[in-house]
């Protein structure tokens, strides 16, 4: 299955500001909930080093999944603008 390219966090803040329906509200809380899994599944992955065998070439292939989301980019900028 094919997807629609990915929604920054500012993407779907402007969908949230033009329908302020319950149904919209909790897709968005949805998609909140499910970047947040992603945040966490790469904490993970990045933790994890360099795998052998089957696990490797499935961290492999999430490693390349993850590195392209925007949840996951727009947190890596947020963390470069910290103060030391």
């Amino acid at each position: 299955m094919r997807f629609k390219r990915k929604l920054t966090r500012a993407e779907l803040q402007a969908i949230q500001a033009r329908n302020e329906s319950e149904d919209v509200k909790a897709l968005l809380w949805e998609v909140g909930r499910l970047r947040a899994l992603a945040l966490r599944v790469d904490q993970l992955q990045a933790s994890l080093g360099n795998l052998a065998g089957g696990p490797g070439l499935i961290l492999s292939a999430l490693r390349a999944e993850l590195k392209d989301e925007p949840c996951i980019t727009e947190q890596i900028r947020l963390d470069l603008g910290r103060p030391g």
